[in-house]
């Protein structure tokens, strides 16, 4: 009887253990255009800034000169990773237009210079803490 027990117990013990889900790296947040990567690289001013903001239910808002530019829906479709950079497709629904898209850690580029377009590179937003730090 004891060792129906003991194997009950270990059962239990090891069904209850949930994995960790893997963690996907998102584009969620708020982005601020830092540079325009072209034949040359544009650093952009302060009163130029443009800013995407991406919400977890795939909406979006992008913002020029703290006004709104445009807005919708979006779909990421990532494709790939090279040295833990993602990259893919991203599609705007206000203009149906698929974007070249690549992102690691707060840095995200949405467009190809590579094929003699503009790529426009952004920086996520920190958020400050009410703690200073």
């Amino acid at each position: 009887m004891k060792k129906y027990l003991i194997i009950l117990a270990l059962f239990a013990i090891f069904s209850s253990c949930k994995k960790d889900k893997p963690v996907t790296p998102s584009i969620t947040g708020t982005w601020e255009l830092k540079t325009i990567l072209a034949s040359i690289t544009i650093t952009v001013e302060d009163k130029d800034k443009e800013t995407y903001v991406f919400t977890a239910d795939n909406r979006y808002i992008k913002t020029a000169a703290d006004k709104t530019q445009t807005s919708g829906t979006f779909v990421l479709k990532l494709t790939g990773e090279q040295d833990g950079r993602r990259y893919g497709n991203i599609t705007f629904s206000d203009t149906q237009k698929t974007e070249v898209i690549t992102f690691k850690g707060d840095d995200l580029v949405i467009g190809d210079s590579s094929l003699d377009m503009p790529s426009y590179r952004y920086a996520r937003v920190k958020k400050a803490s009410i703690f200073g730090n």
